[in-house]
């Protein structure tokens, strides 16, 4: 089974660690996400840090000469490069880490989801899985995803995090329902991340006024998708950081309706500025939530109606235990101390 990590290690002093060297490695596009961007950080303010991405199998050579250079390898997602990653680093006798995103672990066929999906995704997982010297799930979700294709070596959850300073609650709130969709413009994207359910509790619910906000674009590319948007759904496109805080600040529901979601990036962030949460009750976003939203089962319509307007009726102390929630389980700083305990445990493998 996969393990949680001691006390002793979590709370282990941060400035004795040795500067031995870390190749961080990532797949293409992935670095601007800000999960990736922060494990750089962190894992920089502590390591001698190198760090490459992989475009290709042309990357080969440069990924042997970095990992000779380096004392552990450390992937984001059980993609093709950490495939690469993996072998390399057995082949030099180095230790690897690859955390596990999700996508990797499982297949939804009805919208062609996942790496599960294909002969060469199931057989680089696999490998990836079994060869590394660590894996770390984003959640116990993801976690138990794994189990079920492989025995790993060594197993932790260190879940996502997020910037709970600057993702926190301030001003006034309004009768609005965000949904933030981190995907791109795709039909499948459109159904995994639950864009289809929404539009259809806007259409029962005229009086509430939903964002959606992120990689369909606009109302035209989406209406190419679905065809008629309810009038009361506002559709935004990638939006700035700090516009996308207002926004979680000024909206009274988050709702997460996804089939799928091995984490919630986006709900942390919209808890931490102390939305209430509606989500559906898929993937880990029951874990992310806990007792302090609402988890309705995926695709009832009138069940999530119903949540949806009770959770606009919520009192502060509701917001306010989402936000708890948020600081207690989901900060950077938490995430940090758990990912360099988690280093630090390699150590004595």
């Amino acid at each position: 089974m996969f393990s949680s990590l001691a006390p002793s290690l979590l709370t282990g002093g941060m400035a004795h660690m040795s500067r031995r060297t870390i190749l961080f490695v990532y797949h293409r596009g992935g670095k601007g996400a800000g999960w990736i961007d922060s494990d750089l950080s962190m894992l920089g303010r502590h390591y001698s840090l190198l760090s490459m991405r992989w475009k290709n199998i042309a990357s080969l050579p440069k990924l042997v000469g970095l990992t000779a250079r380096s004392d552990i390898v450390f992937a984001w997602f059980a993609y093709g490069h950490s495939f690469a990653a993996v072998i390399i680093a057995w082949l030099l006798h180095r230790k690897c880490i690859v955390v596990v995103g999700g996508g990797e672990v499982t297949w939804i066929s009805r919208i062609r989801y996942g790496r599960q999906g294909s002969l060469v995704g199931r057989m680089q997982t696999k490998i990836c899985l079994l060869g590394a010297d660590m894996l770390i799930a984003v959640s116990q979700f993801t976690a138990h995803e794994i189990l079920r294709l492989a025995n790993p070596k060594k197993l932790l959850v260190i879940h996502n995090a997020v910037d709970v300073d600057f993702f926190s609650p301030l001003g006034e709130r309004k009768d609005l329902a965000l949904m933030v969709c981190g995907g791109a413009l795709s039909r499948r994207e459109f159904y995994r991340k639950g864009v289809d359910v929404l539009l259809r509790i806007a259409e029962n619910l005229p009086a509430i006024e939903f964002v959606l906000v992120g990689g369909f674009g606009s109302r035209e590319l989406l209406e190419k998708l679905h065809g008629h948007i309810p009038d009361n759904v506002r559709v935004l496109g990638w939006i700035q950081k700090t516009d996308l805080q207002a926004l979680y600040r000024t909206c009274k529901v988050y709702c997460q309706l996804s089939a799928h979601e091995a984490f919630g990036v986006a709900l942390a962030e919209a808890m931490a500025c102390g939305c209430i949460p509606v989500v559906s009750d898929r993937g880990a976003l029951p874990e992310v939530v806990g007792d302090c939203g609402y988890v309705i089962p995926y695709g009832h319509i009138g069940e999530i109606c119903t949540a949806l307007v009770r959770a606009m009726q919520s009192s502060p102390q509701q917001s306010a235990a989402a936000r708890n929630r948020a600081v207690e389980c989901f900060s950077l700083e938490k995430r940090e101390k758990t990912l360099l305990a988690a280093i630090r445990l390699l150590g004595q493998v």
